[in-house]
This record gives structure tokens, sequence and C-alpha cells, in this order.
């Protein structure tokens, strides 16, 4: 499955025309994007993306994993999740995880 591609500000990259992502680098950069949305940010329907400001003033890790591995399970190309961390660095939440999908490993 093909995807555009996005430079580091989420921006579309396009030269001459619109560059696309494929495989292993499409899933990745396709769930940082599920993973960015906020409950409401999606015009067509708000019942997409993650309450992140509710999710984490409960302060309980076991339901900001569960919010975070809903929201991956959402592409249908993703299989199983393996180690998924939390890192916590001055206040910036870093999310990692092993991803088995349709078209193989990958790490996020």
């Amino acid at each position: 499955m093909k995807t555009f591609a996005l430079d580091s500000n989420n921006n579309l990259i396009v030269t001459d025309r619109f560059n696309t992502k494929n495989g292993l680098e499409a899933i990745k950069q396709d769930i940082k994007t599920l993973l960015l949305m906020f409950n409401g940010e999606y015009p067509f329907d708000n019942r997409k993306g993650i309450k992140w400001y509710d999710t984490f003033l409960s302060n309980n890790t076991t339901q900001i994993k569960s919010e975070i591995t809903k929201r991956i399970l959402q592409d249908k190309r993703i299989k199983n999740i393996k180690n998924l961390e939390l890192i916590n660095e001055s206040g910036k939440i870093t999310i990692r995880a092993e991803l088995y999908t349709s078209e193989g490993v990958v790490n996020v």
C-alpha cells in the first residue's frame, strides 16, 4: 500500500509530483499520523483520534497504553504489537513499539 510522503513537519513532499512511500516505511509514517491525531481534529469524523488530554490527565499508564494500542490496531495492516513503551523525557512522551504487520516487522 502506498501513502503520500511527509516531511518532518507533516507537510506533503512535492517535487515535480507527489512523493510516496511503500511497504514498511509507509506503515511507519501512517502509524505516526494516527497517533498524532487528536480526538475531534479530523473534520470528516470527529470521533477519530485519541483524547490525549483526558488520557494523560488520568495518569494511568495502563489506560494510556490501551488507548495507543486501540489506535494503532485501527490500521488493518497491523497484526500484533510487541514491547509497547512510553518514555517520558523532560515532559515529552515518546512511544516505541515493535509492530508485526502484513509487510513484516517494523519498529516505530
